[in-house]
């Protein structure tokens, strides 16, 4: 009678384990990507969660302002620990053209417009994301 051996060789053993390793690196790449790319949507959706307050600022700041002839402002603030600063450039300042008066005179409007030029910085920790927009703005003396 011939003895059978029950079990596995060396060799099945030692490719099974490779295999098995393999299948567990590649499942470990795939958890820390998704890992990584979660953290980097959460700082990003923190981060432009305020603009709309940044914003805001910024367009009181320039309203305020009601003979506003700087060329260049700046601010920072702080809303839910999303740090953020901004710059502003004027890029066009101008006043109104003139209209044709009912009794045939030219007049020249009080309105004044000025189209600015602004960079927001947001910084969470040690993200960082700087906007780039243009804002529109008239005033009535």
């Amino acid at each position: 009678m011939k003895s059978r051996q029950k079990g596995f060789t060396l060799l099945e053993v030692l490719l099974a384990s490779f295999i098995l390793f393999i299948v567990l690196a590649g499942m470990t790449m795939v958890y820390r990507g998704a890992l990584l790319s979660s953290r980097i949507a959460e700082r990003s959706i923190d981060s432009h969660q305020i603009v709309g307050f940044a914003t805001a600022d910024i367009k009181n700041r320039l309203s305020s302002g009601i003979n506003l002839t700087e060329s260049e402002v700046a601010g920072a603030g702080q809303v839910n620990g999303v740090k953020y600063s901004w710059t502003g450039k004027n890029i066009l300042d101008k006043k109104g053209q003139s209209i044709l008066n009912p009794d045939g005179d030219f007049s020249v409007p009080s309105t004044r417009y000025q189209n600015w030029e602004i960079q927001l910085t947001l910084q969470i920790n040690n993200y960082q994301k700087t906007l780039n927009y243009r804002l529109f703005r008239w005033q009535e003396k």
